[in-house]
């Protein structure tokens, strides 16, 4: 079973999830950023893939806090 793990992130953080999900799996591969695919036929070719993504809460004008957000498909 291959596991492809994508993510995207802004602060860094969600990287870093990613690599810790990556390292709990053993199948897993080296996450990768999305901004680094190229073709998006390579998510076709994992049995499952666990998606991140960074989310910002909403309604204050500063010091927000990053949240990360992952997705099993």
């Amino acid at each position: 079973m291959t596991i492809g793990i994508y993510f995207a992130t802004t602060t860094g953080k969600t990287e870093d999830i990613a690599e810790r999900i990556a390292g709990l799996l053993g199948g897993a591969e080296t996450p990768k950023d999305m901004s680094d695919v190229d073709d998006l036929s390579e998510l076709c070719s994992h049995d499952a893939i666990i998606c991140g993504l960074p989310t910002w809460k909403t309604g204050a004008d500063s010091e927000r806090s990053g949240i990360c957000c992952f997705a099993i498909v």
